[in-house]
C-alpha cells in the first residue's frame, strides 16, 4: 500500500542530493548560490511528481511545479534565518501513513511538507533544522533553577485529581528522564542540550530546555502519531505566570506570547496546583527571554521609604479611576526577591506604580504588570514584557 499510498497523498520521497544538485546547476546555473550546497533532496508524488523540496545550506528551496507540463515554475526559498518555529509529526495507524514538517516564519502562514514514513527519517530532517536554526546566544550568569518537582510525595484527592484531568493539567516530572528520551527513542535534542524543566499533561508533554520550548502532542486513539514542536526563546516575545485563584480555581497558568502569526501567537498550558513549581517556569523564562544586564539610571527617582499619601476622598477616587501613583521602588525590589520570586539576580526595578490593587514595575529588562483578579485577589498575574522585545 505504500507505493500507492505515497502517489495518491503526494507525500516526498528522498533523493540523491549531489544529483540533485548536478541537474540544478546543469539547469539553472543561477538558482543556487556559488557557495551554497544541497544537503537533503526530495521528490513529491512517492518520487514520480513535477515538486521538490531541497534542503541546502542557507535555506529550504521548494519547487512548485504549475501548469500542464509544469514549464511554468515557482520557487520559494525560506532562509533558515526567517524561521521562528518548526515541528514535525510522525506517521499515525492504519491509514495515516505520511510524516510532516511545519515551518513558520513571520512573513507567512505556515508552510507544510509531506513525506513517506516509510522511505524518509523525519528526525533527520529535524536534527538538520536544529544545526541550522540560528538559537538564542547563551547569556552568561544565569539564576539557578532547581529542576526537583515539588510535593511529588503528596497525595492528590479524587476530586482534584479529575479536575486536572479535565483540565489538562501539567505536573512536574524528572527533567533528566525526560531528556534521556528525548535525546534516545526521539531524537529531538541536541547533544549539548539540557532539560532544565518537564511537565507532563495525560500523553503529552512539555520541555523548558536551554535552547527552546519543546511541545509534544500525542494524537490519535492509539499514540502512534507525535508531533513535536520547537519553539526557540527568541521567539518569544512576552509572557505571563498566573498563580490559583480561590475555591475551584486551582490550577496556575503559563501563556506565552510570540511574534507569529496564526496558531502559535499564544500558547497556553495550566499546570497542577503543588505539582509544578510556577516560579521556576518564569525564572527558567527570564534567564533565556530577557535581553542583557543593563546598570539602573542614576538619575531616577525611587521613592525610597516613600509613604503612600494617597488616603481620604482622594485615594478613593484615585483608585476607582484606576490611576497609577508611585511607590516605593527599593521596598518592591526587596519583596519581588523573595515573595514571589519575580526578579533576576542582577535585575532592578526603576520606577514602580500602583493603583486600586494593580501593581507596574518598570526594570533594567522588562515591564511587569501585576494583575490582581477575582473578588479576593488570590489570582495574580504576572506579565513580563521585555524592553528587546517592545517595538513601539
Amino acid at each position: 500500500m505504500g507505493v500507492w499510498y505515497d502517489f495518491v497523498f503526494d507525500n516526498n520521497y528522498k533523493v540523491d542530493a549531489k544529483e540533485a544538485e548536478g541537474r540544478m546547476r546543469s539547469k539553472y546555473p543561477l538558482l543556487l548560490h556559488e557557495n551554497e550546497t544541497i544537503e537533503l533532496a526530495f521528490k513529491d508524488r512517492g518520487g514520480k511528481g513535477r515538486d521538490k523540496e531541497y534542503f541546502t545550506s542557507h535555506r529550504i528551496l521548494i519547487k512548485d511545479g504549475k501548469g500542464v507540463g509544469s514549464k511554468r515554475k515557482n520557487y520559494l526559498s525560506i532562509p533558515y534565518s526567517s524561521i521562528r518555529a518548526f515541528s514535525v509529526q510522525s506517521a499515525g495507524a492504519l491509514l495515516d501513513d505520511d510524516s510532516e514538517l511545519n515551518i513558520y516564519s513571520t512573513a507567512m502562514s505556515k508552510v507544510s511538507i509531506d513525506f513517506s514514513a516509510a522511505n524518509v527519517d523525519i528526525f533527520q530532517i529535524y536534527q538538520l533544522l536544529n544545526a541550522k536554526i540560528p538559537w538564542s546566544q547563551d547569556r552568561g550568569t544565569q539564576d539557578y533553577v532547581d529542576p526537583v518537582p515539588p510535593n511529588m510525595d503528596q497525595k492528590q484527592s479524587k476530586l482534584g485529581s479529575i479536575v486536572d484531568w479535565i483540565g489538562d493539567n501539567a505536573m512536574q516530572v524528572d527533567a533528566g528522564e525526560v531528556e534521556k528520551r528525548f535525546k534516545t527513542e526521539f531524537p529531538i535534542l541536541l547533544e549539548d542540550e539540557k532539560v532544565e524543566l518537564a511537565f507532563k499533561s495525560g500523553r503529552d508533554t512539555k520541555l523548558f530546555t536551554s535552547r527552546r520550548v519543546l511541545f509534544v502532542d500525542v494524537k490519535g486513539l492509539v499514540g502512534k502519531k507525535i508531533e513535536f514542536l520547537s519553539l526557540p526563546y527568541s521567539s518569544i516575545h512576552a509572557f505571563y505566570v498566573q498563580t490559583a485563584g480561590a475555591i475551584l480555581d486551582r490550577d496556575t497558568e503559563l501563556r506565552i506570547f510570540t511574534n507569529m502569526v496564526g496558531d502559535l501567537y499564544r500558547l497556553d498550558q495550566d499546570f497542577r496546583h503543588g505539582k509544578a513549581n510556577l516560579w521556576a517556569i518564569q525564572k527558567v523564562l527570564c534567564n533565556h527571554v530577557l535581553g542583557e544586564d543593563k546598570n539602573p539610571l542614576p538619575d531616577v527617582d525611587r521613592y525610597e521609604g516613600h509613604q503612600d499619601s494617597g488616603g481620604g476622598i482622594f485615594g478613593l477616587l484615585t483608585g476607582l479611576r484606576f490611576n497609577e501613583r508611585p511607590i516605593d521602588t527599593v521596598a518592591m525590589e526587596s519583596a519581588l526577591r523573595r515573595d514571589p520570586p519575580i526578579l533576576q539576580g542582577s535585575e532592578h526595578v526603576e520606577m514602580a506604580f500602583q493603583g486600586h490593587r494593580d501593581i507596574i514595575l518598570f526594570t533594567t529588562k522588562r515591564l511587569i504588570t501585576i494583575d490582581k483578579k477575582g473578588l479576593f485577589g488570590k489570582k495574580i498575574e504576572y506579565f513580563s514584557v521585555p524592553w528587546e522585545k517592545v517595538s513601539a
